[in-house]
């Protein structure tokens, strides 16, 4: 059996099987991406995200950033990946994109509310790198960075010294082993 987000999402990263022996596609991406953020900002409707990079987490993180009622910019640096990206998943609400360069700081001002970096950039070995060096926060965005390693990357440290609330990518991945737990325990029922 196939969920609606491995549909959606055209992905699966689990697979259950229950106790009947049918075998169950799911996604953990939506979800272990969802819950640390909703634990800081548990009202998201009407919000503004900008959402850096369009692979296949940015996929995820956009179908559940739109289907919480959250206006998305996608920023990259491929601007054909962001809008094709973008005309994907226009059905499921706000969504728009743009380079990702300071040509695109206006725009990023007017969704700045949740930033994710969903991108390797920064990530062990080019830990020095960071996606966004033109924006400066303000300190009232919520920053989310999906990377796990190095634990704290460049874009972070700038977020916190700015005063932002900030979210590692080990929180992404732990919510993503729970939301896995919960769904083995409801397969053996």
């Amino acid at each position: 059996m196939v969920g609606s987000e491995v549909r959606t999402l055209a992905a699966c990263n689990t697979v259950l099987r229950d106790r009947k022996g049918c075998l169950h596609a799911a996604n953990t991406d939506v979800a272990g991406f969802m819950h640390p953020l909703q634990r800081r900002r548990s009202h998201l409707t009407g919000l503004g995200a900008t959402v850096i990079g369009a692979g296949g987490a940015a996929r995820a993180i956009l179908y559940g950033l739109l289907s919480a009622g959250v206006r998305v910019l996608i920023l990259n640096r491929s601007v054909d990946r962001a809008e094709t990206l973008a005309a994907e998943f226009a059905h499921l609400g706000e969504v728009c994109s743009a380079p990702l360069s300071e040509e695109s700081s206006h725009l990023v001002a007017r969704h700045n509310d949740v930033i994710v970096q969903s991108t390797s950039v920064g990530m062990h070995p080019d830990t020095t790198a960071d996606p966004m060096s033109f924006y400066r926060f303000v300190g009232d965005e919520l920053v989310y960075e999906i990377i796990y390693a190095p634990a704290e990357t460049q874009m972070l440290k700038r977020a916190k010294a700015a005063g932002c609330t900030t979210i590692p990518g080990i929180e992404m991945f732990e919510a993503q082993a729970r939301h896995v737990q919960q769904s083995l325990g409801e397969a053996a029922t």
